[in-house]
């Protein structure tokens, strides 16, 4: 609904006043709240979306209600059949991914009956997924990884992920961790600990990655290690996702030209 002022030579009232050009715009968008209704998406749950293979992911955000569809560059995401789609909830979809997607970094957006969410991103990847479990919050065992792999997951306040791997002695291991790169408040750290408890390597704002890390680590002597992630800050939350890659694979910070 359009609310439009009269021009000030229409008003000939002793007395009266001309509505200012802000009361105006505010009265228009109270009488056409459309605008304030588009989804708001905060995160995305799930296993990392995988060129030419089934995806299956959760949107969590505001204003969620009559989701359509997740749009992607490389493929578009459904609401799961049974899904109440009349409440402002977290909506789980489904679909497929291209298989001629290029992993790395792709834009979404949630389409719904009102409106068109801004931006958020994520991360295509061709590595193995691996489902984050309660295990990661024990700094003291951690949860069991197998390589090569990769891992998405949210980092809560004071605390951290931790993950142990069976190294050979002289495996090369190499890891990056997405998290400023696709939107998240988390400001990422990386840190590797021996068999023996000790800190061997320690990782934060590798340049050219907008505050995210990675390494290449060699390990001294067949065992047990440990990776930590956390924030720098011992900050978390909802919205300190991170996708974290672990493989034996070339590093790139960028690309020229």
């Amino acid at each position: 609904m359009a609310v439009s002022c009269p021009p000030p030579t229409v008003v000939r009232q002793t007395g009266s006043a001309v509505l200012p050009i802000s009361l105006c715009v505010l009265l228009g968008v109270l009488l056409h709240p459309a605008a304030a209704q588009d989804p708001i998406v905060d995160r995305l749950d799930g296993l990392a979306l995988r060129p030419g293979q089934p995806a299956s992911i959760t949107a969590v955000g505001k204003q969620l209600q009559g989701s359509v569809a997740l749009w992607t560059p490389v493929g578009t995401l459904r609401p799961k059949a049974g899904t109440d789609l009349t409440k402002d909830q977290p909506v789980p979809l489904e679909g497929a991914i291209a298989e001629t997607a290029v992993p790395g970094i792709y834009p979404v957006r949630l389409v719904t009956s009102h409106g068109v969410s801004e931006a958020a991103w994520t991360v295509i990847d061709n590595l193995p997924c691996t489902a984050l479990t309660a295990e990661a919050d024990n700094r003291t065992a951690g949860q069991p990884l197998s390589l090569p792999c990769c891992i998405n997951g949210t980092i809560a306040a004071v605390a951290s992920r931790t993950f142990r791997l069976n190294l050979a002695a002289g495996q090369l291991l190499t890891a990056e961790v997405f998290a400023r790169r696709i939107g998240s408040d988390l400001d990422p750290v990386l840190k590797i600990v021996g068999p023996d408890g000790r800190e061997l390597l320690w990782s934060d704002d590798f340049p050219g990655l907008e505050g995210d890390c990675q390494f290449r680590f060699e390990a001294p002597s067949a065992g047990e290690y440990k990776l930590e992630v956390r924030d720098v800050r011992y900050s978390g939350g909802a919205r300190h996702f991170f996708h974290l890659r672990l493989a034996r694979m070339p590093l790139t910070a960028a690309a020229l030209p």
